[in-house]
């Protein structure tokens, strides 16, 4: 697997060179500043909504599922116990107490 080694360091120097090229893009694109501004905050902001579709949306429903909709289900079923309680207890009450 020494194999790994190379490909890991290939792929990171090539991200890097990616990152390092895209900057220097924006940083001597024939824009504005307040243009170049705009356009990063654009990106970054297109960014931060697919990476909340992809994973923060996905990890939230899947806890929503498998804690508070449980939870919630129980607190329905105790509610509704407990709602059906007074009425039997009120009949227990008017009934004489055995000595």
């Amino acid at each position: 697997m020494a194999d790994d080694g190379h490909t890991w360091d290939r792929v990171s120097g090539l991200a890097l060179g990616l990152i390092v090229g895209v900057a220097a893009g924006l940083l001597f694109a024939p824009r504005s500043g307040q243009e170049t501004r705009e356009t990063l905050k654009k990106k970054a902001q297109d960014s931060a909504d697919q990476l909340r579709q992809v994973v923060v949306d996905p990890v939230v429903d899947q806890l929503k599922s498998a804690v508070v909709d449980p939870v919630v289900d129980q607190g329905r079923r105790l509610w509704s116990h407990e709602t059906q309680l007074p009425a039997a207890s009120s009949a227990d009450a008017s009934a004489p107490a055995e000595s």
